[in-house]
C-alpha cells in the first residue's frame, strides 16, 4: 500500500514543506503515515507499505525510530538538498533514524527491511548523534 505523506501534513505544514522552509516539526504526522502503512509479515522478509514524500524540506524535531518495516521515497536528486529536493532535516546532536533490529520470533521484526531511497539527509550541527544508526 503506497501513501503519500502530504496528506498527513496540516495546512499550515504542507505550506512549511513545499515551500522549503522546514522550520515546523513534522514528525508527529511521519509517525501517522507510517501507523497507516505498517504491517508485519513473516521474519526476513516482512511487508511494509511505501510513503512518498514530496519535494520540500521537512524537518523532524526529534529521533525518528523505525520499529517496523517501511519504505520511504523521496524525489531527491543532487547533494545541495535545495527546495527541489525531498529534505529531511534533523536537530543538532539528534541520532537521525534509528533502524531497530529485528529478533527471530515473526512478531519481532523490527525495521528490518526498511528501504529509503531518494531522501536527502541533513543533521544539524553539533558534536554527537548519528545519521541512521
Amino acid at each position: 500500500m503506497a501513501i503519500d505523506f502530504i496528506d498527513f501534513l496540516s495546512q499550515e505544514e504542507k505550506i512549511d514543506v513545499l515551500s522549503g522552509v522546514g522550520t515546523i516539526d513534522v514528525l508527529p504526522a511521519f509517525k501517522r503515515a507510517i501507523a497507516a502503512t505498517s504491517s508485519q509479515g513473516n521474519f526476513v522478509y516482512p511487508s511494509c507499505g511505501v510513503i512518498n514524500l514530496p519535494s520540500g524540506k521537512m524537518l523532524f524535531g526529534d529521533t525518528l525510530v523505525l520499529d517496523s518495516a517501511v519504505h520511504i521515497v523521496g524525489n531527491s536528486f543532487g547533494q545541495s538538498g535545495g527546495n527541489w529536493a525531498t529534505t529531511i532535516v534533523f536537530p543538532a546532536d539528534t541520532t537521525g533514524i534509528i533502524v531497530k533490529k529485528g529478533e527471530v520470533n515473526p512478531s519481532q521484526n523490527g525495521g528490518d527491511g526498511t528501504i529509503i531511497e531518494g531522501v536527502f539527509l541533513r543533521g544539524g550541527n553539533g558534536s554527537s548523534g548519528h545519521g541512521i544508526w
